[in-house]
């Protein structure tokens, strides 16, 4: 009996301690959001026009008119609205963005990701066109 009661003092001692570090962790850690706010929305809207030039043409060379799709929990299409997302997906096809992932770990992270997202909305709103341009020539 006393056995037991010295194994459940022990545990109960030790979830207490990892419950106090955690919660003042947290407390001292500023919320990503809070940190994404201060970054200057230009940074965010910038899409190098070259680049996105270059993955057209590329795209256009090779007759590849997927598009670019996040590759999270569930599947988005920037730049398509999202009611549109099953018929465009069947006419154009869909290519996973890695880069895009859900796991966000720092702000720098988050930030990297709008500009992804943001690359991938302009370059499937002139995607979608090609694509149904395209499909309708042949």
């Amino acid at each position: 009996m006393k056995f037991i009661t010295l194994i459940f003092c022990t545990s109960l001692m030790i979830l207490s301690t990892v419950g106090c570090s955690t919660n003042a962790a947290s407390e001292q850690a500023v919320p990503i959001d809070e940190q994404v706010k201060e970054l200057p929305v230009d940074k965010i809207n910038a899409v190098d026009v070259t680049k996105l030039k270059q993955a057209l043409f590329a795209a256009k060379q090779n007759k590849d008119y997927r598009l670019l799709v996040t590759s999270g929990r569930s599947i988005s299409v920037p730049g398509v609205q999202s009611a549109d997302y099953q018929a465009v997906l069947e006419l154009c096809g869909k290519n996973y963005n890695s880069a895009v992932g859900d796991v966000i770990k720092s702000p720098q992270q988050r930030l990297e990701r709008k500009k992804q997202i943001e690359f991938m909305r302009q370059y499937n709103e002139k995607m979608v066109v090609i694509c149904q341009k395209a499909l309708q020539s042949h």
